[in-house]
């Protein structure tokens, strides 16, 4: 089965098959974060989002709400996959605090998944033919996530940003960009190869951009490198010795 026969296939999906799609994507998705580090899974999982923003009803409103659903399901897959153990802590009472688990592993994932349903509708509002799209959804999911660490004193916690810092060389962009520079660029990175479905007039701007990867990409990966090996002054320095 080729790419666009898959994106095709997300794309025209309706009823309760698209909402496993959202789901299962999402629940995937965690596979990017510690202790897996799959990171590259995110190379599948993220244009599925694409996907299904693309096959968002027709017209602004209902498009948005059908962006928000599908986002939503997305959102409540990654989290209630990537959050569960804070049920644990209900089990070392569980007579008396028992019935809280399912409440917590639930209902906290259906509330972090507003903000992602947010992304998702958004995006939809500012979604646009070819590759721009993809810059779309990385800002509407960026707005979201920083939203998500900051409302109600903030629950960053799993940041898509994360899926970046696997390796030591990805994670040095943090010291530039910070936590949502980093979930920026894994959302424009990883939902990139949805464009590879588009048909070529659609994605003009896509030749443009992979072209200029290569340079980019080592200049990112000597900077990096370059930064990991330089020792600082406060390290190579020996404590003195207490007189």
């Amino acid at each position: 089965m080729t790419i666009t026969r898959i994106a095709h296939t997300v794309i025209l999906s309706f009823g309760w098959r698209r909402a496993l799609i959202a789901f299962a994507a999402g629940s995937v998705s965690t596979l990017a974060l510690s202790p897996f580090d799959l990171w590259p899974v995110m190379f599948a999982t993220f244009p599925l989002a694409i996907w299904l923003i693309d096959g968002a009803a027709s017209g602004r409103r209902v498009g948005v709400l059908g962006a928000f659903g599908v986002g939503w399901m997305f959102g409540f897959g990654y989290f209630v996959t990537g959050i569960y153990w804070v049920g644990h802590a209900f089990l070392v009472d569980a007579r008396t605090f028992g019935w809280l688990l399912p409440i917590a592993v639930a209902g906290l994932p259906a509330y972090l998944a507003l903000f992602t349903a947010c992304a998702f509708g958004l995006a939809r509002l500012l979604w646009s033919r070819g590759a721009m799209r993809i810059v779309a959804f990385a800002v509407a999911l960026t707005m979201a996530e920083w939203l998500r660490g900051h409302v109600l004193s903030g629950f960053p916690w799993n940041a898509f940003g994360y899926a970046l810092t696997a390796a030591a060389p990805l994670a040095q962009a943090a010291a530039v960009v910070g936590l949502w520079g980093l979930t920026f660029l894994a959302a424009l990175i990883f939902a990139a190869p949805a464009t590879l479905a588009d048909e070529k007039a659609r994605t003009r701007l896509w030749p443009w951009i992979a072209a200029r990867q290569p340079p980019m990409s080592m200049t990112c990966a000597c900077a990096s490198c370059s930064r990991i090996c330089r020792r600082t002054p406060s390290s190579t320095t020996r404590p003195s010795r207490p007189s």
